[in-house]
């Protein structure tokens, strides 16, 4: 985040245009209707957090496979900490705050729709995933960054072939999913919500995790989902 900040000018003006040639990215940038902070603290963060509406999902569902994911920390420790202090003084502080609690609400989801674990790599691939979204120049500079270390670890360049990969499969997701909001989609069975996007498998992501599997979770996939468009060992936080 502080990083993203350090590259605001002049990106941030890039960023606020991708956003305005769409409905749902003004109401992203303005904080308004379903992208207000009031109306996300009051209903769709409960929703959000509602571990008991969540574990009665079938395993099949985005909202399972959400669940698995975010059961390792506090969701809303986790917000309040980033949102908390963050400043809102100006109309240019304002417009990055809806937007930064736009990405933070999506991140999560992005980690189970397109297949992307909490790994280090993982997380890696999940900022070309927010650059493709952004087109701000601050994910994909770290998405990169994070891909050196893993080549300076593994002498594999591989290690580039599969942010790559995830930078061409964001670009090709549908613009729509990126702008929603996810609790439309909890009940929905995530593979046939990834044919509706047009989100492509990560090949090269569990190519590289079999090859070079320490530190890969897999916690983006239900231990009691089959996913048969990817080959991967199972494992636990």
């Amino acid at each position: 985040v502080e990083l993203y900040g350090e590259m605001l000018f002049p990106f941030v003006f890039y960023t606020g245009w991708t956003l305005r040639r769409t409905e749902a990215g003004r109401n992203i940038l303005n904080g308004v209707r379903d992208k207000s902070e009031e109306h996300q603290l009051k209903h769709y963060i409960p929703k959000m957090c509602d571990g008991e509406y969540l574990d009665s999902l079938a395993p099949n569902t985005v909202g399972a496979h959400y669940k698995h994911l975010i059961n390792q920390w506090s969701f809303q420790e986790l917000y309040d900490k980033r949102f908390s202090s963050m400043p809102q003084d100006s109309w240019v502080q304002k417009r990055r705050a809806n937007f930064s609690r736009h990405i933070f609400l999506s991140h999560d989801f992005w980690h189970c729709i397109f297949r992307y674990d909490t790994s280090p790599m993982g997380e890696a691939c999940i900022q070309a995933i927010t650059h493709q979204y952004s087109k701000h120049p601050g994910p994909w500079y770290m998405s990169y960054l994070l891909a050196y270390k893993h080549f300076k670890i593994t002498s594999s360049w591989d290690a580039f072939k599969v942010i790559r990969e995830a930078h061409r499969i964001g670009k090709a997701a549908s613009r729509d999913l990126y702008d929603m909001s996810f609790d439309a989609l909890l009940e929905m069975d995530i593979q046939e919500v990834r044919e509706r996007f047009n989100v492509q498998a990560p090949t090269e992501f569990y190519r590289f995790a079999a090859d070079w599997p320490e530190g890969f979770r897999f916690d983006c996939i239900h231990p009691e989902y089959n996913d048969t468009k990817v080959t991967y060992t199972e494992a636990s936080i």
